[in-house]
């Protein structure tokens, strides 16, 4: 998805003003300690990531936008501070 509906409202009350939209990135790496970025329509790469929706909390945005921008499944982080997250299931989403 482009823009949600609740993002596209406040654009359309705020014009072109600066708008600071809470958003999550993930950095996926493979056992070879390669990353994982993703060419955009314009040529450019990124990290899979995206805004964080009304009412999502981050780790379920993170799990959202990965699957959305990538088809991979991971799942939230077991440490307190969401540094570390796991592909599921591991032999079916190995890359190269």
């Amino acid at each position: 998805m482009a823009i949600s509906s609740y993002y596209r409202s406040i654009r359309e009350s705020v014009g072109h003003s600066l708008l600071m939209i809470p958003s999550v990135a993930a950095v996926i790496r493979s056992d070879d300690k390669r990353i994982l970025v993703q060419q955009q329509h314009n040529d450019k790469w990124s990290l899979p990531a995206g805004a964080i929706e009304p009412g999502e909390r981050p780790s379920e945005a993170i799990v959202r936008e990965v699957l959305e921008e990538t088809g991979l499944h991971v799942r939230p982080p077991t440490s307190p501070w969401g540094c570390r997250w796991n592909l599921l299931p591991s032999d079916l989403c190995k890359w190269r």
